[in-house]
């Protein structure tokens, strides 16, 4: 449920206000696959990380994902992911698990074709 904001509608009356929905951030995982070999399966533990811990968790991991991006190999983001997730309070065993469903798996394909669907067509840039 988004927050509620009280907005003045006309300032001539000041007693007369109404009721708006507070704006909502959605944050899409889409992963860059075609430039990045462990993207989707990144995108899948993140999106674990979020169902298992929530928002706080999964940023967490999406922090310490960023700092060791580096270990996002095909020989070594096993070990990347399980840090990360270990530093996002949550268990890298039953992340690993939610990973390898197709509940997973299907949830990062929707958040692409939204994506595709709504004309993204590039990242954000870094600050």
């Amino acid at each position: 449920m988004s927050a509620l904001i009280a907005k003045k509608r006309n300032r001539s009356l000041p007693s007369c206000w109404r009721i708006i929905p507070a704006p909502t951030l959605s944050i899409r995982i889409s992963p860059l696959v075609q430039i990045h070999t462990e993207a989707l399966k990144a995108s899948t533990h993140g999106y674990c990380v979020a169902k298992a811990g929530g928002n706080d968790a999964f940023f967490k991991f999406s922090d310490a994902l960023f700092a060791s991006q580096a270990g996002l190999t095909p020989a070594t983001s096993d070990a990347t992911l399980k840090d990360a997730e270990t530093k996002a309070g949550q268990d890298p065993a039953k992340i690993a698990a939610c990973a390898e469903t197709a509940a997973a798996k299907d949830a990062i394909k929707a958040s692409l074709a939204l994506g595709e669907q709504v004309g993204v067509s590039s990242t954000r840039p870094s600050s």
